[in-house]
């Protein structure tokens, strides 16, 4: 991969793709099932140097759902995005999940769900300037139709989850392994 070319994640709802994106399949193979590109779909775009390559990563429920893409080397693209259907559906946010790229973003796949059966919405998993490999996503819940408190999290490069302290009893706390 030739450095300081632009790559990034976009989403899409068809039928408003614009032309460019129209040669996208309406299917695509996710954890070894073929499934349709429905609801809002993730994209990866890069710039090659000649066009655009856009590849489709996942889907999610709401156009406001988010995710961040880390392009480690020449051969691992990684994002951590919300996808699917979260506990409160059709609702910015759901559930967090890892993505994983060997081919400069031409396939993903699904390497590790980090959340799952939450009662609330897992919402906007940033990426840290210069993230630390121990500190690499951040992001907060909520209830995505009511007034609810919010918990922060962030999880490792490896995908393992920590809970932050609601209330720190002093000047640091030690966050909590999610299970």
């Amino acid at each position: 991969m030739e450095q300081n070319r632009p790559s990034f994640i976009h989403k899409s709802k068809k039928p408003y793709d614009v032309s460019e994106f129209e040669r996208i399949e309406p299917t695509k193979i996710q954890d070894g099932k073929e499934v349709p590109l429905d609801n809002f779909s993730y994209f990866q775009a890069y710039w090659t140097g000649k066009d655009w390559q856009i590849s489709p990563v996942t889907t999610s429920d709401n156009n406001y759902d988010f995710g961040s893409i880390y392009i480690e080397d020449n051969s691992v693209w990684r994002i951590i995005g919300t996808d699917g259907k979260g506990p409160q559906e059709y609702n910015t946010g759901g559930e967090v999940a890892m993505y994983v790229s060997t081919d400069f973003g031409k396939t993903w796949k699904k390497e590790r769900q980090l959340t799952q059966n939450s009662e609330l919405n897992h919402c906007y998993p940033l990426r840290p300037v210069n993230a630390n490999p121990d500190f690499y996503a951040l992001w907060a819940t909520g209830h995505g139709r009511q007034k609810s408190e919010s918990t922060l999290y962030f999880c490792n490069k490896k995908g393992d989850v920590f809970e932050l302290p609601r209330q720190m009893e002093g000047e640091t706390a030690k966050p909590r392994l999610v299970p």
